[in-house]
């Protein structure tokens, strides 16, 4: 999956650059483990990923319940084959 860090995280109206902050208006690669509905009906994806530091240095992994609107397929991605345990 292809998760859309600025749909999670929108900018502020006014922004004051902080080159060592976490690049939160990136895209960025992640693997999806799971679809679910909300009683409201909306699709929420459980993802695992990534977020960068805009110095370079070494982020965070993610793991969590997204919007549907903030993920999309990676076209590019090999296929997942099942894991026997």
């Amino acid at each position: 999956m292809w998760v859309h860090l600025a749909r999670l995280y929108p900018a502020p109206g006014q922004v004051h650059p902080f080159p060592e902050g976490w690049e939160v208006q990136d895209v960025v690669p992640g693997e999806l483990t799971a679809w679910l509905r909300t009683t409201t009906g909306a699709w929420i994806a459980q993802v695992q990923y990534r977020i960068r530091r805009g110095d370079g240095s070494e982020g965070v992994r993610q793991h969590g319940w997204l919007p549907a609107d903030a993920v999309e397929p990676r076209n590019d991605a090999p296929a997942r084959k099942d894991r026997k345990r």
